[in-house]
């Protein structure tokens, strides 16, 4: 379990990659390694230890996209999401756990946008932030094309 604070990583972005994404993760290696190949690819990350910690983090910066595991203590993913949710944040989540997905959805509204298996390969979870992102982009767009007209 990881009780460090938070932690960020930031690179020049791949030309077409762009985004800030917070990774909420306990395990201390797994959230380093997913940091750094999101860095790679360009991305500025934050990593928090925790539910409460990704929580607190939410409450001070914005995020195009969140990654977090399920199973943490202190506040799990679900119930960190639950609360975002509820203060009205809309930026997607990515569920990256190994709780098998079908045991994950436990009522009419899914809490999480994706859902992505542990262990996972890194180039798969690239490939789902960079639609991820992108589909947060567009909703901003139509968003603010329905705010002008």
């Amino acid at each position: 379990m990881a009780n460090s604070a938070n932690t960020t990583v930031s690179q020049q972005p791949d030309p077409g990659t762009t985004g800030r994404i917070l990774v909420v993760e306990d395990e201390l290696l797994i959230g380093l390694d997913t940091m750094s190949a999101l860095a790679d690819a360009g991305y500025d990350v934050v990593l928090a230890a925790d539910g409460a910690e990704g929580l607190e983090v939410l409450g001070q910066q914005n995020f195009d996209l969140i990654i977090t595991d399920y199973v943490m203590p202190k506040l799990t993913g679900s119930e960190m999401i639950r609360l975002i949710r509820k203060r009205g944040v809309t930026t997607p989540v990515v569920l990256a756990t190994s709780v098998d997905e079908a045991a994950l959805h436990t009522g009419r509204d899914p809490w999480f946008d994706h859902y992505v298996g542990k262990p996972y390969n890194v180039h798969a979870l690239i490939a789902v932030v960079r639609r991820m992102i992108a589909r947060g982009q567009e909703k901003k767009i139509i968003g603010r094309n329905m705010l002008v007209a």
